[in-house]
């Protein structure tokens, strides 16, 4: 019934993170795009030197019962 998501990553500078969901609302074809960068106004960068990504998906089926799977994202 719901998915959420989070991203983690590593750059030379700092640990940074996106995070999010979906509402599947009888609908299981959906996507999400995820950006290794920052956005404000319209202006994007790229982060630079991106190592150590992790991606963590927890969803929740109509029953109620509660998943969580963990990915470790290979540069």
């Amino acid at each position: 019934s719901a998915v959420s998501y989070l991203l983690t990553y590593k750059t030379s500078v700092q640990q940074e993170a996106a995070m999010g969901g979906l509402n599947l609302n009888g609908s299981s074809n959906q996507t999400a795009e995820l950006f290794f960068g920052t956005c404000s106004k319209n202006d994007c960068r790229t982060h630079i030197g991106v190592h150590d990504a992790k991606l963590e998906i927890s969803y929740t089926l109509k029953s109620g019962k509660k998943y969580l799977r963990k990915y470790k994202i290979i540069f």
